[in-house]
């Protein structure tokens, strides 16, 4: 019987090289994003007391929440797009976006239940922070991209399976 030689730290770096760009790319773009929005909340900040009655920096605060979440549910499912999906950057963006804005439900359920888990992070259980707080973030980020993923899988399968038969 004769055995064959897998080059497997070769294929390790050659498949690091082509994600690492792909990712750091990724990256940079949200990162912009992110500071521009941090930028614009700044500024937000700055003008309430002279620019904005009561009733309008209340309606703009929770326009700047909902942003956020977006913004927050949106990376999530990026990275998970990115690490599990062999696709182009701006395929990858495109998708996640897609995704995000998609499945609403699915998308504050992620936002609330990753804003439990640090809440009771950092209020009740401090000690399991550094062992549990960041699994337990991305295992629900993931599931919710999971569901998203598979739900999106059987559709593609139901409508092909419909085409063949016509």
């Amino acid at each position: 019987m004769k055995e064959t030689d897998i080059r497997i730290i070769h294929s390790f770096w050659r498949y690091y090289k082509e994600n690492y760009v792909r990712s750091m790319v990724g990256g940079l773009i949200l990162g912009a994003i992110c500071a521009i929005y941090v930028l614009d909340y700044y500024y937000f900040i700055l003008l309430k007391g002279e620019s904005f009655g009561s009733t309008l920096f209340f309606f703009l605060s929770i326009v700047f929440l909902i942003v956020f979440m977006f913004l927050l549910v949106f990376t999530f499912n990026f990275v998970s797009y990115t690490v599990h999906i062999n696709e182009s950057l701006l395929k990858s963006l495109k998708d996640s976006f897609i995704i995000t804005i998609g499945n609403p439900l699915i998308s504050i359920s992620i936002c609330s239940l990753n804003a439990l888990i640090i809440y009771i992070s950092f209020s009740v259980l401090t000690f399991l922070i550094p062992f549990f707080m960041g699994a337990l973030i991305a295992l629900i980020s993931f599931a919710g991209f999971y569901m998203i993923y598979l739900k999106v899988v059987l559709m593609n399968e139901t409508r092909s399976g419909y085409l063949r038969s016509v």
